[in-house]
């Protein structure tokens, strides 16, 4: 079940790391975000970073159920 969910918990993971050097980057150059951007950014980083995950995945839009073949062996 852990293994379903690893796009996910990635997702959350790189959006939670995103979102800290935006904020660390704007703050250091004298322009802090408001504090409700800081939602928006997570969220937004959190669906695209789980929306490339999903296409990147094989057979990403069947719920990763990959039919591995072997390209090689198909051909010859």
């Amino acid at each position: 079940m852990v293994v379903q969910r690893r796009p996910f918990l990635g997702a959350f993971a790189l959006a939670i790391f995103v979102t800290a050097c935006l904020g660390w980057l704007f703050r250091g150059a004298g322009k802090p975000l408001a504090w409700w951007l800081y939602p928006v950014v997570f969220g937004v980083m959190a669906c695209l970073i789980y929306a490339l995950a999903r296409l990147l995945r094989p057979n990403g839009a069947r719920n990763g159920h990959a039919h591995a073949f072997d390209g090689f062996d198909e051909l010859e």
